[in-house]
């Protein structure tokens, strides 16, 4: 992707670029939701020098537990994903390069299910 188109698609699908040089989308009361990065080393957008430079991919991440559920964040930034592809003429995969199939996207959503099941049950053993 070359530079500027990709700040613009960025953009577009509201993401700002923030802490660390790299895009971030946030929530309503400033917390961040999923961040993006580049696939080159160190991951950073030095916009000030972004025009021409070409990006082979990025990356679309996000830290659990945040400020919405396992589920929904994932949704947020797998509808980014695919708005970023179709704007960039580019595809989505997972975090082994693979075509993110359905069967792929069914493992993700199962796994963060779990994850959501765990929280919950260490919130209720917490002491209060």
């Amino acid at each position: 992707f070359e530079g500027q188109e990709l700040v613009q698609a960025l953009r577009a699908e509201r993401l700002a670029h923030g802490r660390y040089d790299i895009f971030h989308r946030s929530t309503a009361d400033g917390g961040t939701l999923f961040s993006v990065a580049s696939l080159v080393e160190p991951g950073t957008f030095d916009l000030a020098q972004i025009a021409g430079r070409r990006f082979p991919g990025i990356t679309v991440f996000a830290v659990l537990p945040g400020p919405l559920s396992p589920m929904a964040t994932f949704d947020a930034m797998l509808e980014t994903a695919r708005a970023l592809a179709e704007r960039l003429h580019g595809l989505v995969q997972d975090e082994r390069g693979a075509s993110l199939s359905a069967q792929r996207l069914m493992n993700i959503r199962d796994g963060l299910i779990e994850y959501q099941h765990r929280l919950e049950r260490q919130a209720a053993a917490a002491p209060r």
